[in-house]
C-alpha cells in the first residue's frame, strides 16, 4: 500500500533506524513522537489493520521480537501498548505496537487514571465464551 508509512519502510522507501528483523516483523525506534529514549515500534511486514487480522505466527514473533529488544536493553519496566480501530487510538491503520521504556518516573508513558466507577458488563463474558 503506497500511503501506508509502515508498508513504506517495509519495502525500504522510507529509512528507520532498526533495532530488530525477522521474517514477520519490524522493531524500529520511533524517530515521529517518541515518548522518551528507547521508545519502540513493531510491526508486521505484512499489511495488516488491527490485532485480530494478524495470523498465529505473525503474533508469536511480534512478541518474540519486543521480548528480544527487552532483554536486550535490559529493561525492568516498560509498557507494550496496540491500539486497534479509531475509537481504540490507532491512527496507523497497520498494526503496530509499542515498546516505552519506563527509565524513571519522568522518562515514562504516563497513563492519567479516571476515578473508577461500576461498570455492567452485561452478557459481554457469556457471549464471548458461547462464541469460542
Amino acid at each position: 500500500m503506497s500511503d501506508c508509512r509502515l508498508c513504506n519502510i517495509v519495502s525500504g522507501k522510507l529509512a528507520v533506524q532498526r533495532v530488530i528483523e525477522t521474517p514477520w516483523t519490524i522493531g524500529c525506534l520511533n524517530s515521529l513522537s517518541p515518548v522518551c529514549r528507547g521508545h519502540s515500534v513493531f510491526f508486521t511486514k505484512r499489511h495488516v489493520v488491527a490485532l485480530h487480522d494478524m495470523d498465529d505466527r505473525e503474533i508469536q514473533d511480534i512478541t518474540a521480537s519486543i521480548r528480544k529488544v527487552v532483554r536486550a536493553a535490559g529493561l525492568d519496566n516498560y509498557t507494550v501498548l496496540q491500539n486497534n480501530g479509531a475509537l481504540g487510538g490507532q491512527t496507523v491503520f497497520h498494526v503496530h505496537f509499542h515498546m516505552v521504556p519506563a527509565w524513571n518516573e519522568v522518562e515514562c508513558l504516563h497513563v492519567e487514571r479516571a476515578a473508577r466507577r461500576p461498570v455492567d458488563h452485561g452478557d459481554f463474558g457469556e457471549r464471548v465464551r458461547a462464541a469460542l
